[in-house]
């Protein structure tokens, strides 16, 4: 439940910024995009914070990203005894 909660926050703040360039003119928009963001965020932040308190067992979900057989991996709970929430993207960089 929490690892969808947080997957679909951060699929609206990534709507919210395409919404916030084609309202890019308007001042009062502005506010708006703000408040929306401060809002996903929070509930971003609480979210990730009674995942942690709640311990409970880790969620594991695969979107089907990328290859079809592949997936896109996300996982988000207790790992090693250590409380922590992960997104696992790999980024290789030259050198």
């Amino acid at each position: 439940m929490a690892l969808g909660i947080s997957l679909s926050c951060a699929a609206a703040l990534l709507a919210l910024g395409v919404f916030s360039i084609l309202l890019a003119g308007n001042r009062s928009a502005t506010n708006i995009i703000y408040t929306a963001s401060l809002l996903l965020t929070l509930g971003l932040l609480a979210n990730a914070i009674l995942h942690l308190l709640a311990d409970s067992a880790p969620e594991t979900t695969i979107l089907p990203l990328g290859l079809p057989w592949v997936g896109a991996h996300f996982t988000a709970g207790m790992r090693f005894r250590r409380p922590a929430c992960s997104l696992s993207i790999r980024c290789f960089l030259p050198g």
